[in-house]
């Protein structure tokens, strides 16, 4: 086996055994730190994405509310007088024909 002699020289140099120990450890501890990096980064975008879903729900909630305030202030605006509700006299300043 090709590997023989890097399992001998590990099992015989306590040193190296320490530094591998590190070396994995510190691998070890990287790739948790990422996965967990990475798992707060999803929760935060998902986070992020339910605010924007609702303000856009509030805007278009208050823009449904103002379009329904204009139309109920357009109806309930005086209506122009015609030729019946104002004197004679006015009426024909108002409308000659």
């Amino acid at each position: 086996m090709w590997l023989y002699p890097v399992f001998e020289f590990f099992a015989k140099n306590r040193w190296a055994q320490i530094a591998l120990g590190i070396v994995v450890t510190i691998a070890t501890l990287g790739l948790y730190f990422a996965w967990r990096d990475n798992s707060v980064r999803k929760r935060t975008r998902k986070e992020a994405e339910a605010e924007t879903i609702t303000v856009v729900r509030e805007i278009e909630k208050e823009s449904s509310n103002a379009a329904n305030e204009a139309v109920a202030a357009r109806d309930a605006a005086p209506v122009y007088p015609d030729g019946n509700s104002v004197p004679d006299q006015v009426a024909d300043r108002i409308f000659r024909d």
